[in-house]
């Protein structure tokens, strides 16, 4: 069982309800990570994002989403998130799935 690190925040950019057209726009291919501080298998399934090949990461942009922030709380609506860990793709500006980490 994986307990929540205190203070733990994923390494890539944050990604908010504000910034999401922005980000979408800069770059064709997203996955955000929706997080908790107080969900413990995040942090393992940060480092296993991490630990992906060179030639996945170079054509995805990785940036992760605070579900505990409110003003992330319309992103997480529109891209239907119902529990984390999950990893939401954009492509070109359009949502094309959710994985969810369980």
């Amino acid at each position: 069982m994986y307990r929540p690190i205190r203070g733990w925040k994923p390494p890539t950019p944050p990604m908010t309800a504000a910034n999401f057209e922005a980000v979408c726009a800069a770059h064709q291919n997203v996955a955000i990570h929706f997080w908790a501080e107080w969900n413990g298998v995040d942090p393992p399934f940060d480092r296993a994002i991490a630990k992906l090949p060179p030639e996945i990461l170079a054509l995805v942009h990785f940036v992760s989403c605070h579900i505990d922030d409110p003003q992330n709380e319309p992103l997480c609506k529109r891209l239907s998130i119902a529990t984390i860990p999950s990893l939401a793709i954009v492509v070109n500006g359009k949502p094309n799935g959710v994985i969810v980490c369980i």
